[in-house]
């Protein structure tokens, strides 16, 4: 069985393809997100982007539950745009059926990764596999025993303690061939992936955790829940 971490990247997407016990983990990238999942032959997926869209909510469930899950780094998790609010042409236009809709408007952050939720939105919708939402300050918090990594993972010292707990759960990135690293990608998008990864092993394996713990599901069947 192979499972798959996935992170955003400049030009696309990066992965970290693997077996649950990350024994021949491989890195893979690509600018085509349904192509890139159908071309690892993975069973299960974690992907860090929001997928499960609120109609109206100005925060979603899921949201909130990872925020209270490491405190010191809440402000990592923004709030969704509405699924309306992704048709919109700029950011000013998308604020304004975000504010009407749910009543509060959302950060600029945020608008800056629609063209990915809009791509991932669809290809989740007709995923062969089950494709899940997952936050790597999330799933970094858990592997490091409760405890928030407060250091931005684009520092030196960010990206060490990172890849320091992700050796402690047996995936030492440094040993990995970069071949397959799809250009624009960094060091912190490859250690995200591969978060990522562990949390699809858990996943594969009945032991994620989800947040919230029961979830609702937007208005295609996407649950709005995380998984680590």
């Amino acid at each position: 069985m192979k499972v798959l971490g996935l992170d955003g990247c400049k030009g696309g997407w990066i992965g970290i393809v693997t077996d649950p016990a990350f024994a021949a983990p491989a890195v893979i990238g690509g600018s085509d997100l349904g192509t890139l999942i159908a071309a690892s032959g993975a069973e299960v997926a974690v992907i860090d982007i929001p997928l499960g869209l609120s109609a109206s909510e100005p925060a979603r469930a899921c949201d909130i539950a990872a925020r209270a899950a490491m405190r010191g780094k809440a402000a990592s998790v923004f709030n969704t745009p509405v699924r309306d609010a992704l048709a919109a042409d700029d950011y000013a236009a998308a604020l304004a059926v975000n504010r009407r809709l749910s009543g509060k408007g959302f950060a600029k952050q945020a608008w800056g990764i629609v063209p990915k939720i809009r791509e991932a939105d669809v290809v989740a919708r007709r995923c062969a596999i089950p494709l899940r939402e997952g936050h790597p300050e999330l799933s970094f918090t858990l592997a490091n025993g409760g405890t928030p990594i407060l250091a931005p993972k684009s520092s030196a010292a960010g990206l060490f303690l990172r890849l320091q707990v992700l050796a402690r759960l047996g995936l030492r990135l440094e040993r990995l061939d970069l071949a397959g690293m799809p250009p624009g990608a960094a060091a912190d998008d490859l250690a995200d992936a591969a978060i990522m990864a562990w949390s699809a092993s858990r996943l594969a394996g009945g032991r994620a955790a989800l947040y919230p713990p029961t979830s609702t599901c937007d208005a295609f069947g996407l649950p709005m829940q995380m998984v680590a």
